[in-house]
């Protein structure tokens, strides 16, 4: 009965404090705060596409790209050439006089050069033949006694156009015999290239196919067409040294010998032509 009565006074006081607001023990809130874990999942990582071995690169082909397609393509470098007779002449020939008055210098050569021009209109040349190329007038020192002016020079030489090629002699000693005393080289030429160059330009093409039909058959594949076209232009004129050449002009009983010969009108084409 004893023991029966302390149960339950001690049940009556726990329900006392109970009532009374007593709290948990720390380690009973601690554990009622902490939420239950959930159960884990193992979750697998995505799989990734496997990646392809790099290609060496001296196994790589090589691909041009040309308006947003892909082109295996070739290219080749030529050159078409054609020869040809000048038709026209070109050289400068002058007058240089020297006095001690400048104006007196000027005056001298004013006279030797009109006889010039006058001597190479007498030879078939016209107006638009003859231009001037240079014209001046320069002080002549003496460096004897310091720098002293003991008179002056001129220098007066015109370019001419020959059109008939076989006269160049006979009108640079035409020249010289009215007074010309300074030449240069004579240069000839052809006053309308463009025939001459589009047949050039025709054997450069025709050349560029024969070379890519040889790549063609080395190297297995056929040529599907022509890709780009770049070209270039070059000649070579002929020159004629005729201050080596020339004689006085009394002691030349025939115009001097000066032959145009033959120059080179020349093409050159880089094409790049479209392959399968």
């Amino acid at each position: 009965m004893k023991y029966r009565g302390f149960i339950l006074a001690l049940a009556v006081i726990l329900a006392a404090s109970l009532a009374a607001g007593c709290t948990l023990p720390a380690s009973a809130q601690k554990s009622a705060a902490t939420p239950t874990a959930a159960p884990s999942e193992s979750v697998e990582p995505a799989q990734q596409p496997a990646v392809a071995p790099a290609t060496p690169a001296s196994e790589r082909i090589v691909v041009q790209l040309e308006e947003g397609k892909d082109r295996n393509s070739v290219s080749v470098n030529a050159t078409g050439k054609v020869k040809v007779t000048p038709d026209v002449a070109y050289t400068t020939v002058g007058v240089v006089t020297q006095k001690k008055n400048m104006q007196a210098a000027q005056a001298a050569n004013r006279e030797l050069m009109n006889a010039v021009v006058k001597a190479l209109k007498n030879a078939g040349l016209t107006d638009d033949d003859i231009r001037t190329a240079n014209y001046s007038v320069y002080p002549v020192y003496d460096y004897t006694d310091g720098a002293k002016i003991t008179g002056f020079e001129v220098r007066n030489s015109v370019e001419l156009t020959i059109r008939d090629i076989e006269k160049v002699g006979a009108v640079l000693d035409a020249a010289a015999a009215a007074g010309a005393n300074t030449s240069y080289s004579v240069r000839f030429d052809l006053l309308d290239k463009d025939p001459a160059y589009n047949k050039a330009l025709t054997a450069a093409m025709e050349a560029a196919r024969a070379k890519a039909d040889t790549l063609a058959a080395a190297g297995g594949f056929t040529i599907k067409g022509v890709i780009s076209v770049s070209e270039g232009y070059s000649s070579t004129p002929v020159y004629y040294d005729y201050r080596a050449a020339a004689a006085p002009a009394e002691e030349a009983a025939e115009p001097t010998y000066i032959s145009a010969g033959d120059m080179d009108i020349k093409a050159s084409v880089s094409v790049v032509f479209e392959i399968q």
